[in-house]
């Protein structure tokens, strides 16, 4: 019996918690905080025709910066005229499939190099984020 009655106690004050009421209205808006930094992310691209060179390069120009430390990164694209396709260029597969370098040849400047590069009119494309 006691259990009965202890159980009906309990029941009836986890119902009490349980409820509640109405949601009051919203508070006035806080101040508006300070801006943050702003973002560190630029986009330059540079495209052009494959000559006659198996290398084609672009040295950067001073915004992308010359820390060693903090180098821009890079995408490297092929393009197939104008078919509108473009096929990434990653770490060359073997000696002679294209590969993309970014370096700092003079200490001052990155330079942007696709080795390997096929002729014939194929168009080049650097994607520089910095």
């Amino acid at each position: 019996m006691r259990v009965r009655g202890l159980s009906r106690w309990l029941v009836l004050a986890l119902g009490l918690v349980a409820c509640r009421g109405p949601e009051g209205s919203t508070g006035r808006e806080g101040p508006e905080g300070a801006p943050g930094p702003a973002g560190p992310l630029n986009r330059l691209v540079i495209t052009s025709v494959i000559r006659d060179s198996l290398d084609v390069y672009a040295t950067l120009p001073d915004d992308v910066g010359s820390d060693p430390d903090a180098p821009p990164a890079l995408a490297c694209y092929l393009g197939d005229g104008h078919r509108g396709r473009w096929y990434v260029v990653s770490d060359g597969a073997s000696p002679t499939d294209p590969w993309c370098e970014l370096s700092r040849p003079s200490g001052t400047h990155w330079v942007a190099r696709m080795h390997h590069a096929p002729t014939s009119g194929w168009a080049f494309a650097f994607v520089v984020v910095y």
